[in-house]
């Protein structure tokens, strides 16, 4: 019996590696929004280029969260970031247009702790060593069990 709740541990550990995985984008990052005014485009060009004040987290355009426009005929998306100049382009803009963009994005939260963040990201590792070491303990005990 002691085997099958072995295993049944693991795959609640399993099952909950998500939610511990999101809990530590959470730790690692927070939310920073910046407001670009006069944001124009020329005539037949839907994309605009912006700086971000801040440094996007991990370098992923998945990292911004909302790009939003005071146009109703806009519809902005993230096109593509450059980590070495900040540079954000989104796309989908009306050409010929003047707006005001509103970019919210995550940002590194602990840059200035090195050692926690590296600590942070180890934590799955452990998890699944945590998880293999759990069924081999099962089966050790499963065949020890034969004996």
């Amino acid at each position: 019996m002691k085997p099958v709740m072995l295993i049944l541990g693991a795959c609640m550990v399993i099952l909950l590696l998500a939610g511990v995985l999101t809990g530590i984008q959470d730790v690692r990052s927070t939310s920073h929004t910046d407001a670009f005014g006069s944001v124009t485009t020329a005539a037949a060009v839907t994309t605009a280029n912006v700086t971000l004040v801040e440094d996007l987290f991990g370098d992923r355009t998945a990292e911004v969260t909302s790009v939003t426009s005071n146009l109703t005929t806009d519809i902005p998306l993230v096109y593509s970031y450059t980590a070495a100049t900040n540079r954000l382009i989104i796309s989908g803009l009306t050409a010929s247009e003047t707006r005001t963009l509103t970019v919210v994005y995550k940002i590194g939260r602990l840059t200035d702790y090195f050692g926690v963040d590296t600590a942070i990201r180890t934590w799955p590792m452990f998890l699944v060593l945590g998880v293999i070491g759990i069924i081999a303990g099962a089966v050790y005990s499963a065949s020890k069990r034969g004996e």
